[in-house]
């Protein structure tokens, strides 16, 4: 009988934004409802703000941050074609 590897307990989840070669990071909230696009914004500034960006084992804090680049969308698949992220991310932020 094989032996099973060990699986690492600590799996890694998807992020929901991504680190750009200018240091920058960006999050794209296209098709998202509004309380999910909140939430996905506050995890990534947690996450890069505490923990040091993505897939960062370290919680020792930040190194040089750049910016995080929200995408929004102008609202054409929201109902009546009006923007419902970009407004309320202004109002969250």
């Amino acid at each position: 009988r094989e032996e099973e590897a060990p699986q690492d307990d600590e799996q890694e989840a998807p992020l929901s934004y991504r680190l750009l070669p200018s240091g920058d990071a960006i999050i794209d909230l296209h098709g998202l409802p509004v309380e999910v696009a909140k939430i996905a914004v506050q995890v990534a500034l947690e996450d890069l703000i505490l923990g040091g960006g993505p897939g960062s084992k370290s919680r020792a804090g930040p190194t040089e941050l750049g910016d995080l680049i929200i995408v929004t969308g102008v609202g054409r698949h929201s109902p009546g074609g009006v923007a419902l992220i970009r407004p309320a991310m202004i109002d969250f932020l």
